[in-house]
Parts: C-alpha cells; sequence; structure tokens
C-alpha cells in the first residue's frame, strides 16, 4: 500500500530509515508512479486481481470440497 501523499518521515528517518521512510525517500525522488515501477506494486495490485477473479469463477466448488 502507497503511502498516504501527506506522509512525513519519522524522527529516525536519518539515522535509521524504516522501510516506510525508504518509500517515502523513493516517492519523493521518482514521484508516485516512479515509486510503482521501482517497488513493484503495478504487478502486486495485478495479480491480487487475478486472484480475487479466480476466486469470484470458482469460489463455491472450492468450498464444496
Amino acid at each position: 500500500m502507497p503511502p498516504r501523499a501527506n506522509a512525513v518521515p519519522s524522527d529516525t528517518a536519518e539515522a535509521a530509515p524504516t522501510r516506510r521512510d525508504l518509500h517515502l525517500r523513493c516517492t519523493a525522488e521518482h514521484g508516485r508512479m516512479g515509486w510503482q515501477k521501482v517497488s513493484g506494486y503495478n504487478f502486486r495490485a495485478l495479480v491480487e486481481a487475478d486472484i480475487s477473479r479466480l476466486k469470484r469463477i470458482i469460489g463455491d466448488g472450492l468450498r464444496t470440497r
């Protein structure tokens, strides 16, 4: 999930950055679309949509077994 548009880095972002701080830095450097490409967010969203579609198609069949 992408950070909010108004997200602020934590107090320890310079000394010991968290994963969230690194995502914020990447968003600031490359922009939101660049962050999505670098982090693989688009691919993850496509896979989640495919799994959801598959569950809708064969969902009842999965439950009957």
